[in-house]
């Protein structure tokens, strides 16, 4: 059934709207649930950030752990990398001492061969001995320093080299000179 009031707004007659004791039930029940729902959500999410915080502290304690020890690497690696560099610098000096020993062995005649080879403060040392069936030890060694000599590239960083001694001694029934050079480098 439709009604239609005609009369003014004044003289109307009023009804109050009510909702009824069900109704607000109802939507105490839906509020009631909506609010447990976002609590238990909450209580989920707060949860996973309390788990994901304690795995990033444990990673962190670890890592630091490992950064100790990453220490030691840290300093060993400075170590190495300073004589990779006294290397490299020792690398590009001239001195080229292996060619020059390269050298020197190779300018060694039949029958002399080195005992000692050392250098220190500017000077070069090198004993060794002569054997020779025919006594020509001291020939052998004067044609070994004129070798030496005459290498230019051996020979240019020495102001001079000398033989130091000559001495004879007795290697199994076998007569022996033994001898001393002295080499002193050039500044």
């Amino acid at each position: 059934m439709i009604e239609i009031n005609l009369l003014p707004e004044d003289l109307r007659s009023k009804k109050e709207m009510n909702l009824g004791l069900a109704n607000v039930i109802y939507f105490a029940k839906l509020g009631f649930i909506i609010l447990a729902a976002i609590h238990l959500l909450l209580f989920f999410t707060s949860l996973a950030y309390k788990y994901s915080a304690t795995r990033l502290e444990k990673a962190k304690s670890k890592i630091s752990s490992q950064d100790i020890g990453a220490g030691s690497l840290k300093k060993e690696f400075a170590a190495i990398e300073n004589r990779i560099k006294i290397i490299s610098d020792l690398s590009k000096t001239n001195s080229h001492w292996a060619e020059r020993l390269g050298k020197l062995s190779l300018a060694l005649p039949n029958g002399v061969w080195f005992n000692h080879i050392r250098a220190q403060s500017g000077i070069l040392d090198i004993t060794g001995s002569v054997v020779s069936l025919r006594g020509g030890e001291v020939e052998a060694l004067n044609k070994f320093l004129y070798n030496l000599k005459k290498d230019t590239f051996f020979y240019s960083r020495f102001k001079n080299i000398d033989i130091v001694s000559i001495g004879k001694s007795n290697l199994f029934g076998v007569e022996v000179a033994d001898f001393s050079i002295r080499g002193w480098l050039a500044e």
